[in-house]
């Protein structure tokens, strides 16, 4: 019977992840670009949740990048700081900026160069362990 039940589970978990992807809309997704060297860039990116229920990024990874963070930046008083963030939810319908001097993926010790122009696969992991693989190119900041 356990057999059957593993069989099964493989069976309808691949079903599971392609409702969520629908479900989060992700574009003007980019890098801002660096000199070579630089250890921490920053990635951007729009997220629409276009369901009916709330999607929590509970995590984010590359295996261009030792190490991703999802950060946002807070003016307060005139003093400018950063914040980690555990987990971003995004309620349906809200579309959620992750843009210069706010909200935005900390992408830290590149494992290669990063030229402009070049496309880097960044996965948004949500519940459930599903993964949404989206390209970032890496760019000049200008106007999107």
């Amino acid at each position: 019977m356990r057999t059957t039940n593993v069989i099964l589970a493989l069976l309808v978990v691949p079903f599971a992840a392609p409702s969520l992807w629908a479900d989060l809309e992700v574009d003007h997704a980019w890098i801002r670009a660096a000199p070579p060297g630089v250890r921490t860039l920053a990635g951007y990116a729009n997220l629409t949740n276009t369901g009916q229920e709330e999607i929590i990024i509970q995590a984010v990874e590359s295996e261009v990048f030792e190490l991703i963070e999802m950060h946002e930046t807070q003016n307060i008083d005139g003093v400018s700081s950063m914040h980690w963030l555990k987990t971003v939810e995004i309620a349906p319908g809200e579309i959620l900026y992750f843009e210069p001097h706010g909200r935005h993926f900390m992408l830290i010790k590149p494992t290669k160069p990063l030229p402009l122009g070049v496309a880097v696969t960044i996965e948004l992991i949500l519940g459930d362990d599903v993964r949404l693989p989206v390209d970032f190119v890496v760019r000049r900041e200008t106007t999107q």
